[in-house]
C-alpha cells in the first residue's frame, strides 16, 4: 500500500525512528515516581521536533479533572499515571515535560508534532490513563461509580517555548 508515493511501511518505521529520538531524562522519572523529588520531570523542556518537511517546538499545558471533582490522586493512583504516561510517549510522538498531580485533577506539560491536533493528544491521554488506571488500581472503581474517571471537559493552552521555564514547572 502506497500513501502519496510512499511506501506505508517505510513511512510507519520512519514515524517510529523519529519518536526513538525524544529525549528522556530516566533517573529524574525514577526519582519522581518514588517520591524522592516533588516535581516530574520526564523530558528535557526545549526539544526541537525534526520531521521531514518540518522543524516544530508545541508544548501544551493540559489540566485534566477527574470525573465528579473527586478526590482519586492518592500515591498509587499517582504513580500508576507517570507509568502510563511513561508509555504513551513511548508508543506515541508525545513526550511529557512534566506531571504534576492535585487531589481532583492533573497538569500536564506536553509536547508533540504538530500532526497530531490538541484534541487528539488529550483524547489519547484520557483514555489510556483511565483504562490503565482501573486495570491496575480496583478501589477506584468504587470510588468513581460511573465507570469514567475523567470528566468531559479539560482545560488545554499553548506554552512559548522561551517562556520563563522556572514558573511554567511551579
Amino acid at each position: 500500500m502506497r500513501i502519496r508515493g510512499r511506501d506505508t511501511q517505510t513511512h510507519q518505521t520512519w514515524g517510529k525512528a523519529s519518536h526513538l529520538a525524544i529525549s528522556i531524562s530516566w533517573v529524574r522519572f525514577l526519582e519522581a515516581c518514588f517520591g524522592l523529588c516533588s516535581g516530574v520531570i520526564v523530558a528535557d523542556m526545549s526539544d526541537y521536533r525534526h520531521k521531514r518537511p518540518n522543524v516544530s517546538s508545541l508544548i501544551y499545558h493540559i489540566v485534566c479533572p477527574a470525573k465528579y471533582r473527586r478526590v482519586i490522586f492518592d500515591a498509587e493512583v499517582d504513580t500508576v499515571l507517570k507509568d502510563v504516561c511513561l508509555d504513551i510517549a513511548q508508543r506515541y510522538e508525545i513526550a511529557f515535560l512534566a506531571i504534576g498531580t492535585d487531589k481532583a485533577h492533573v497538569h500536564l506539560l506536553v509536547q508533540s508534532v504538530p500532526s497530531y491536533s490538541p484534541t487528539k493528544i488529550v483524547k489519547t491521554i484520557k483514555s489510556l490513563t483511565a483504562r490503565e488506571i482501573f486495570h491496575r488500581v480496583p478501589t477506584v472503581t468504587k470510588r468513581l461509580w460511573g465507570g469514567e474517571f475523567w470528566s468531559k471537559g479539560y482545560c488545554i493552552s499553548t506554552v512559548g517555548r522561551h517562556g520563563n521555564e522556572a514558573v511554567i514547572r511551579q
